[in-house]
């Protein structure tokens, strides 16, 4: 998998499923990570009603597309 910072590039907004990463606000740099799968449908990253799906308040830091697991067999 390979993580976008979003300041370099925004996501599709066609409706492609991404995994985003953010940061917990409330512990600075030491804040635990928080994942989500979503859809991005543009605008401003930081307002939630531009995604669908997003469950976390924070601010979106790296997103990735989501590639199947691939079999260790």
């Amino acid at each position: 998998m390979e993580w976008i910072k979003f300041t370099e590039q925004l996501p599709p907004y066609n409706g492609t499923e991404i995994l985003i990463a953010m940061r917990n606000k409330n512990m600075g740099d030491e804040g635990i990570w928080l994942y989500d799968v979503c859809y991005y449908v543009g605008g401003d990253i930081t307002d939630n009603n531009n995604w669908e799906g997003k469950n976390n308040w924070e601010t979106p830091l790296y997103w990735t597309y989501i590639n199947e697991p691939k079999k260790n067999y």
